[in-house]
């Protein structure tokens, strides 16, 4: 409240009132890359998509409703996806491997439903890495569209890091800009950038691209 009275401050001149208006613009456009920076690090449920292991024969129709049918999503997902135990001695599937299978066919005969593995001494094979990633209950988010997990997982604090270097060599640049061209010209240039910035790089189309625009940013 007494930051608002001060405005009504006479001596609160203009260029002041001026100087508040521009901070605040460069808050509002500065928070989203510290945003993109925070949710690039959001690591939804995930783990290998097991779904193209079924019989070429299965629809998408059926496929669909196995996925909402807890049931036989949970027996797909044990014949497919290890179990694995954390450092914490907390167990759970794999989130990067799953079993060494070509094929799965779910056969229904004489009223009950028979599952066929391709090979059949699957378990003897060893694991594979995931060829294709599937995220439980994320559309889309940074992981999800650059698969930022696993073996690509370094990704994530690549982004962190090359923010907050972009921050320091742009402190470092503005600073001799600012000096020579005037502070505000800077400003207003340097905040209308990263504006842009932000904006783009939700339609990146490449990684490459994403962390040029946020070292931009």
């Amino acid at each position: 409240m007494e930051f608002i009275k001060s405005f009504s401050d006479p001596e609160f001149g203009f260029y002041e009132k001026r100087l508040c208006v521009l901070v605040f613009l460069y808050t509002i456009t500065n928070s989203f890359p510290v945003l993109q920076a925070l949710f690039s690090q959001f690591i939804p449920v995930h783990y290998c998509d097991v779904w193209d292991l079924l019989h070429n024969n299965a629809n998408q129709t059926w496929i669909s409703e196995m996925k909402s049918n807890s049931t036989w999503k949970e027996a797909l997902l044990n014949l497919t996806i290890p179990w694995e135990q954390s450092t914490l001695d907390v167990l759970s599937r794999s989130s990067c491997y799953q079993y060494n299978i070509s094929s799965i066919e779910f056969l229904h005969q004489g009223g009950t439903w028979n599952v066929s593995v391709h090979p059949f001494n699957y378990r003897d094979n060893g694991l594979i890495r995931c060829e294709k990633m599937f995220y439980e209950g994320v559309e889309t988010s940074f992981v999800t569209e650059f698969n930022a997990v696993c073996d690509r997982s370094w990704m994530r604090p690549m982004c962190t890091s090359l923010y907050f270097a972009g921050s320091i060599v742009g402190g470092l640049i503005g600073g001799v800009v600012s000096d020579r061209f005037g502070r505000r010209p800077v400003f207003i240039v340097t905040t209308l950038g990263a504006a842009v910035s932000v904006l783009l790089s939700a339609f990146s189309t490449s990684f490459t691209m994403y962390l040029i625009l946020l070292f931009l940013s």
